[in-house]
């Protein structure tokens, strides 16, 4: 809730929730870098229970921290019942409801 990005290499013995020491958080999830550019956004939220409102507000952090999505990124989604990933062309969205639909989400 800090409106900071953390981040840390993959290691299996650091878990997410040691960045906050389990305070709340806006979103959790994986990134992929390819040479320097944010290639992969996997929203993982688990126990956090994230959803399309939080997601939009993550989005909003990377973009404001000038993070951009280059051709052929990708942005991955879990609706409660189905992960859905869809190749992404721009880094902001002006609603939720936007993100939902650009996601073929429904927001039930």
């Amino acid at each position: 809730l800090d409106r900071q990005i953390y981040a840390q290499r993959e290691a299996p013995h650091l878990c997410h929730a040691s960045f906050t020491r389990g305070r709340p958080v806006l979103a959790s999830g994986v990134f992929q870098v390819r040479e320097g550019r944010l290639f992969h956004l996997k929203f993982e939220s688990g126990h956090y229970l994230s959803g399309l409102d939080d997601w939009k507000q993550a989005l909003q952090l990377f973009h404001e921290a000038g993070v951009r999505w280059p051709e052929g990124a990708r942005l991955t989604l879990h609706d409660r019942y189905r992960f859905i990933s869809r190749r992404i062309s721009h880094d902001i969205f002006a609603s939720s409801e936007q993100l939902s639909t650009y996601m073929g989400l429904s927001r039930s």
